[in-house]
């Protein structure tokens, strides 16, 4: 078996999609989803829907008055 379980996998499935995690950890993922046929399902799914929010979300500009909003609210932080 690999040097990653299941629940590591899961705990770190959004870092590897998005490429965050160093290059080490994304091999032993890698090696474990070539073993693991339900942890590669969950990750082509968590590939698909992030995909899928991404081109139902982007396709319109945020209002001024919200981005107006959100940039006050972080000078206040």
């Amino acid at each position: 078996m690999s040097e990653i379980d299941c629940s590591q996998v899961l705990i770190e499935i959004e870092t590897y999609i998005d490429r965050e995690v160093e290059v080490v950890r994304y091999e032993q993922i890698e090696a474990h989803l070539e073993l693991c046929p339900p942890c590669l399902q969950r990750v082509e799914f968590k590939q698909q829907l992030k995909q899928i929010i991404a081109a139902k979300c982007c396709s319109e500009t945020v209002p001024e008055t919200l981005a107006n909003r959100v940039r006050a609210l972080i000078e206040e932080e």
